[in-house]
């Protein structure tokens, strides 16, 4: 991914916490930290927008055409705090 690819992306998160700053500290339900504790939706953003890992599944979906950066860009932007995680079928 193109560094000015990586920086949309970026502004896309850092607007949604900014719209949504007292759901972003909400902690997320059944998910912490490494060290223990309650992780927050800004620390799980955060803490992934340092890897190169997050952005090379973006690019597998943009390779794939299933998405786009654009895609992305809008999907962050719009998303809605705290982050939930999903539960499997029987859980």
């Amino acid at each position: 991914m193109k560094p000015e690819d990586k920086q949309k992306i970026r502004d896309a998160f850092a607007r949604a916490i900014a719209r949504q700053e007292a759901e972003a500290d909400a902690p997320i339900e059944g998910m912490g930290k490494k060290g223990g504790g309650p992780i927050t939706s800004r620390e799980l953003i955060e803490n992934s927008l340092q890897t190169e890992q997050f952005y090379n599944v973006l690019d597998q979906a943009i390779a794939a055409k299933l998405k786009t950066v654009d895609d992305f860009v809008t999907d962050f932007e719009n998303m809605k705090l705290p982050i939930r995680m999903q539960k499997g079928p029987g859980q």
